[in-house]
């Protein structure tokens, strides 16, 4: 997928567990995508996820309308280059130049251009990713597309399935002899779980009440131990009131809109700011010296006059919030 048609984003799933990182990571690209059908490529470094995403409908628009029967997409950022322990630098890529800033063997920003980026452009992709805006635009590096990904983690996502109805009455043949091979083992387990219920039933009219209100109470707490994980995620955390109210005393005095605001995730916030003549430096200052946002990154947005903040929210803000 080439690398004009992708967008990235950056995303720390450390605090979730590690059976559950894939399905948030997919949650956390449906918010943060601009388009309703996102499809995604991705590199893990441990908890740390590199995600370059693209809409599903412009690609097939590509393709010029014609479903493929069955492809895989994998990131074109995937395939060139190689990993680097830290530092920034930009690459020679089909449609143009990548830039691509590396902290602990890991990327936290990329971003791409169809000529080389000045040095006003660069210095703003360093200052949007906490690096300071110094020295000159290095010289690009040929990023040949390698054979497979430069990340042992890394892959992409599968197209839908296309052009399916020429293969229906294979599928139907092929579903109609699956179903009588599997038929036998389904009627057996349907069979022994009627018996197991009929049991299961018997015993339980033998217990007597007190017994069976504590089992009662435990399938309940089983069954919401979900939720509760959740809730416990999200205690402690400042309310949105608060932070948006920080905000406001962060910008005091300047000429400034609050275009979009969004959490994606308790310890994080996301916002589109307006203003006359951006400056993410000044941005990254003002909004550091907060006591309640740190590791404060910013992008210039495609949108004139508006720029991308990212920041965490602080572990003492949280310790604040607590009951």
């Amino acid at each position: 997928m080439a690398r004009e048609l992708c967008l990235f984003l950056s995303v720390d799933a450390g605090k979730v567990p590690e059976k559950k990182r894939q399905p948030f990571l997919e949650t956390t690209v449906r918010r943060a995508a601009p388009f309703s059908d996102p499809a995604f490529g991705v590199a893990w470094s441990g908890p740390r996820a590199a995600v370059w995403y693209w809409s599903q409908s412009r690609v097939l628009e590509l393709l010029g309308g014609e479903r493929p029967r069955r492809l895989r997409f994998v990131p074109e950022a995937l395939l060139t280059g190689a990993t680097t322990e830290a530092g920034a630098e930009l690459l020679t890529v089909s449609s143009g130049f990548e830039g691509r800033i590396w902290k602990a063997h890991h990327p936290v920003a990329s971003r791409c251009w169809g000529e080389p980026p000045s040095a006003q452009d660069w210095h703003a992709f360093l200052r949007g990713a906490g690096l300071p805006a110094e020295g000159d635009v290095p010289p690009p590096q040929p990023a040949p597309v390698a054979d497979a990904p430069w990340s042992s983690s890394g892959h992409g996502r599968a197209t839908p399935l296309a052009g399916i109805e020429q293969f229906l009455p294979r599928i139907a043949l092929g579903a109609g002899a699956l179903f009588l091979l599997a038929s036998g083992f389904q009627l057996g387990s349907i069979m022994r779980a009627a018996v197991d219920t009929a049991r299961a039933r018997q015993a339980a009219a033998t217990l007597d009440e007190p017994l069976a209100r504590i089992l009662d109470a435990r399938q309940r707490a089983d069954a919401h131990a979900v939720d509760i994980e959740q809730l416990l995620a999200l205690r402690g955390q400042p309310s949105q009131l608060r932070l948006l109210a920080e905000a406001g005393q962060v910008m005091q005095g300047r000429d400034w809109q609050m275009r979009m605001w969004h959490q994606p995730v308790p310890e994080r916030i996301e916002a589109i700011i307006s203003m006359p003549q951006p400056d993410p430096e000044f941005l990254v200052t003002v909004w550091e010296a907060s006591p309640l946002f740190q590791d404060v990154a910013t992008e210039l947005s495609r949108q004139q006059n508006e720029v991308t903040l990212r920041a965490n929210i602080t572990t003492d803000a949280a310790a604040e919030a607590a009951p």
